[in-house]
């Protein structure tokens, strides 16, 4: 029968506790946070990234940017414009300015 459930969790039940999903989320968190006993109270991760060489800072950086922004993709176009035989640009821009 379409549209009537006959397996599986019921409706609203909740996902079961995950003891390590909650140790990484707390340990992120603090990574990210200022800590005072860093030099200017900087977080970690700032720690880290300054510890780095340029370039593999620069990496990281693109790193974390692709987990927060949205890939652009290219898009093909294939369009064919068929200009006027006797009209000259010259001639097409001054009727098309025309127009307005």
């Amino acid at each position: 029968m379409k549209g009537k459930k006959t397996g599986g969790r019921q409706k609203g039940t909740p996902n079961r506790d995950n003891p390590i999903r909650g140790y990484l989320l707390s340990h992120s968190i603090k990574y990210f946070q200022p800590n005072p006993l860093n030099p200017d109270a900087i977080s970690d991760f700032e720690l880290d990234l300054k510890m780095m060489l340029p370039e593999d800072r620069v990496q990281a950086e693109i790193r974390i940017l692709r987990h927060h922004t949205s890939e652009l993709k290219s898009v093909d176009l294939a369009a064919t414009i068929a200009p006027d035989q006797d009209e000259t640009l010259t001639q097409r821009l001054a009727r098309l300015a025309g127009e307005e």
